[in-house]
C-alpha cells in the first residue's frame, strides 16, 4: 500500500538516506573488500580475475577516499569558524 500524504514519503526518505543508511553502506564496503581480499589469496586465481579484483578494490578505496573528503568539506561549510581555526593549534 503506498501513501499519498507527502510527509510520509520524506520519512521514508530520510531513512533510506540518514545515518543508518550510511553505516549499512559503510559495512557493506567493508564487506566487499573483505571478500575481495579472500579472493585474492586464493592461490587458483587467474591473473584477469586478480586484476578485476585489485581494480575492484582499489574502486571502493576511492569511493571511501571521496565520500570521507565531501564529509569534512560539508563540516567548513556549516562550522566556517571551526575550520579558520584548524592551522592554529
Amino acid at each position: 500500500m503506498c501513501s499519498s500524504n507527502a510527509g510520509d514519503k520524506f520519512a521514508s526518505q530520510q531513512i533510506k538516506e540518514g545515518p543508518a543508511r550510511e553505516a549499512w553502506n559503510r559495512e557493506q564496503v567493508k564487506f566487499e573488500i573483505e571478500r575481495l581480499k579472500r579472493i585474492l589469496r586464493d592461490p587458483r586465481l587467474t591473473d584477469e580475475e586478480e586484476a578485476i579484483a585489485q581494480s575492484q578494490i582499489a574502486n571502493y578505496q576511492e569511493m571511501t577516499a571521496i565520500a570521507v573528503r565531501q564529509t569534512a568539506d560539508w563540516l567548513d561549510l556549516m562550522y566556517p569558524l571551526a575550520s579558520q581555526h584548524k592551522g592554529d593549534h
